[in-house]
């Protein structure tokens, strides 16, 4: 399940700068004007850019999930392709214990 922040109080709908999907400010992500799926993919894109590697490989998987269904894998694709590219090669975490 995704861990989304409250939307604030008054705020109004604006579309997001990078995939046009209509959304509200959550707390994190008004004053750059992104929805909350390509705010942290565009955080995971920057520690990409400043590490080689994400930052958190999953919360990442999950967002880019979140911005397919808002656009399509393609368009998620074209936004994202370094993301994408690392989230290929990312192991997926397992949750429970081997027997």
């Amino acid at each position: 399940m995704r861990n989304r922040s409250h939307i604030q109080r008054g705020s109004g709908v604006y579309a997001c700068r990078t995939c046009q999907h209509n959304t509200r400010d959550t707390g994190d992500n008004g004053d750059v004007r992104l929805c909350p799926a390509c705010y942290t993919l565009a955080g995971e894109d920057n520690s990409l850019s400043d590490n080689g590697k994400l930052y958190d490989a999953d919360s990442a998987r999950n967002e880019f999930y979140a911005l397919m269904e808002q656009t399509s894998l393609v368009r998620a694709k074209q936004l994202f392709p370094r993301v994408w590219s690392a989230l290929i090669q990312a192991p997926t975490t397992t949750t429970g214990s081997a027997a």
